[in-house]
């Protein structure tokens, strides 16, 4: 592009910087609007309860050695299946240390906010380069239609994959650290350090460090000059990559996922550039156009098309993504499959990479007076068509996981967490019952549930209740509820249902002495008249003299169980069960011991959907003033 034909002045100046009140309020508004949708959508659709690998990496591996004691350092970075995933074993480890169970819940909860971080950085990141106000509206809504949707569903849903927003997250910094710092500046060794962590996210870290070097011998003049400048980042990517190669681990297990042909690696790979238009395979010749022309434009251009280094780590993002499709490709290609959904965050990142390119460049580029046709009409031409067939295919994809993908893996989760919880409840191995558990080999979840260092950490929705023993039991008996109430397998209940009342009697029930769990919260399961004055649910202390709280259930649960929580006593304490109504009726189960964190994670997600929609609106108020430009001294000027 001839230099006439580009404005080299920056969009901002950096007298003008980006952070000011209205944007970091939009940009907290729009963290927590990501994050409440995240954890929405897999309150309604995932459990607490630890699924699939996480058996094996984090509970047979991680979690299990070290309640014996016996976990190394080292232990955290042996292989799982391709990957050394010592990040996602460490983060896994951290979570279950502070709260004290291990909650899949948590995890998506962490999950998710980092993704979101991602999103919060990537609109901070490129808006000092968008002049007008109408890029920056288009930007952040690129990436609310690539981030808030549950595109790569597998990711939303699963405590474990946090490895992917590790290797989205650190590769990204790493990149942008490195080729934009200075060289032996502390920013220059964090984005070193971020390459090196990336190989301990997934098998395809090495690639963040591997396109660095691209970038550095490619963008900055003759190779050979540019050897000479950036030697210490070119000698240290080529480490890192070279320990990425030396860590790689060939699981012989999943032979049988990998390319078999030429022509599923190339089928796979053209998949990958054409998603989200599944429907138009040409599309994938302009899904990539514009990264391939910014690549061609800053290695070959005399002038590049825009002024910036962020340019360089656009070119380098994208040649990053191309990598992970072509590692995906033969690795998981047999057939010419398309993409799995948790790839979905890497491929989306990619759509991100390919409209931030054309919106820089459109922002570099000169309206022409005198040509009515000029490159900046053809840019927009192109970045019009570019939305309207990605857009309709994202649509289309968040429609089908939407009404298809999440009812059917939220029946899944739904029925493989009360197997479970049926089978720890009684022990009957009929419950059992293959696919419709959380792990692929019943007999081999049965081996992992027999460890109890494992079950005695496993989340309140399958842990086994505390064990309670009646000290004294007028008017009321076990599994005593109505018959309308459907039996409560997994725990002893008691109830006063059908039980008779002589005037002025009460119906009274209290247990032996409890010791208190360590855990911060009890859950009980009741039924019945519990909004009844004349029926109650207490906790008092062992020798009878003090209430400590009072189980109360949000609605009354007539007919059906209903959970209630209640804060775990500090001391011995006993459980006093009371109802005084002759026509009524009362029935609870043994409680169950609850993490503080994950009461508190539960009740967040329970309010998930209102916090999503006052921050979304609450977003809508100050993006006007979150995205409005400011002209620098160089543009007032020019005008």
């Amino acid at each position: 592009m001839p230099a006439r034909d580009r404005d080299s002045t920056p969009a901002l100046s950096p007298r003008n910087p980006f952070l000011k009140p209205p944007q970091l309020l939009a940009l907290g508004l729009f963290f927590v609007f990501l994050t409440s949708v995240k954890l929405w959508i897999s309150e309604r659709f995932a459990t607490d309860l630890p699924n699939w690998d996480q058996w094996d990496a984090e509970g047979l591996y991680l979690l299990l050695p070290w309640q014996q004691g016996v976990l190394n350092f080292t232990d955290l970075f042996a292989p799982h299946n391709e990957h050394r995933i010592a990040l996602t074993k460490l983060w896994a480890l951290l979570l279950v240390e502070i709260n004290g169970q291990w909650d899949a819940r948590i995890q998506m909860l962490f999950n998710g906010a980092i993704h979101s971080l991602i999103a919060v950085g990537l609109w901070a990141w490129l808006q000092p380069l968008l002049a007008s106000r109408g890029a920056r509206l288009l930007w952040v809504a690129a990436l609310l239609v690539t981030f808030a949707p549950p595109h790569a569903w597998q990711n939303n849903l699963g405590g474990f994959h946090s490895q992917q927003y590790f290797l989205l997250g650190f590769s990204l910094l790493g990149l942008d650290r490195t080729l934009r710092c200075r060289q032996g500046s502390p920013g220059w060794f964090f984005g070193i350090g971020c390459l090196a962590l990336a190989l301990f996210s997934m098998a395809s870290g090495p690639a963040a460090a591997a396109v660095a070097l691209v970038a550095v011998l490619a963008f900055n003049g003759s190779p050979l000059v540019s050897l000479r400048r950036s030697w210490p980042t070119v000698l240290a990517c080529v480490i890192v990559v070279a320990v990425g190669i030396a860590l790689n681990v060939r699981f012989a297990g999943h032979d049988g996922l990998r390319a078999q042909s030429v022509h599923d690696f190339v089928l796979s790979l053209w998949h990958a550039l054409q998603w989200p238009v599944t429907f138009f395979a040409p599309f994938a010749l302009l899904t990539y156009a514009p990264w391939l022309a910014l690549c061609l434009n800053l290695a070959f251009a005399r002038t590049p098309l825009v002024a910036d280094r962020r340019a360089h780590v656009l070119a380098a993002a994208g040649g990053w993504v191309v990598l992970q499709f072509l590692a995906a490709a033969y690795a998981r290609g047999a057939n010419g499959a398309w993409p799995a959904s948790r790839y979905f965050d890497t491929h989306t990142f990619g759509l991100l990479v390919n409209v931030a390119i054309l919106l820089t460049a459109l922002a570099h580029l000169r309206s022409s007076a005198s040509a009515w046709f000029s490159a900046r009409t053809l840019l927009r031409g192109v970045l019009a068509v570019w939305c309207v067939g990605v857009g309709v295919g994202l649509g289309l994809h968040a429609r089908r996981v939407m009404t298809g993908d999440l009812p059917a893996v939220g029946a899944w989760f739904e029925a493989s967490t009360r197997n479970t919880r049926l089978y720890l409840g009684t022990g009957d191995r009929e419950w059992m019952r293959e696919p419709e558990i959380p792990y692929p080999s019943a007999d081999i979840l049965v081996e992992r549930l027999s460890h109890p260092e494992l079950t005695q950490i496993l989340p309140v929705s399958v842990a086994r209740s505390l064990t309670v023993v009646p000290d004294t039991a007028n008017g009321f008996a076990a599994e005593r509820a109505s018959p309308a109430t459907a039996r409560l397998v997994f725990a002893p209940t008691w109830g006063s249902y059908g039980e008779a009342l002589a005037a002025e009697d009460v119906r009274k029930w209290t247990s032996a002495v409890i010791a208190p769990p360590s855990l911060g919260y009890l859950k009980f399961e009741v039924a019945g008249d519990f909004g009844s004055p004349a029926a109650s649910l207490e906790l008092w202390s062992a020798d009878g003299t003090r209430q400590l709280a009072t189980v109360r259930p949000s609605r009354v649960p007539g007919d059906a169980w209903r959970a209630a929580y209640v804060r775990t006593p500090r001391e011995p304490f006993r459980i006093v069960a009371s109802d005084r109504d002759p026509n009524g009726w009362i029935a609870f189960s043994a409680p169950t011991a609850m993490a503080t964190g994950s009461y508190w994670v539960w009740r967040l997600a329970a309010h998930a959907p209102l916090l999503a929609w006052i921050s979304g609106a609450l977003l809508a108020l100050v993006l006007p003033w979150a995205i409005r430009p400011v002209a620098t001294s160089t543009e007032v000027a020019h005008t």
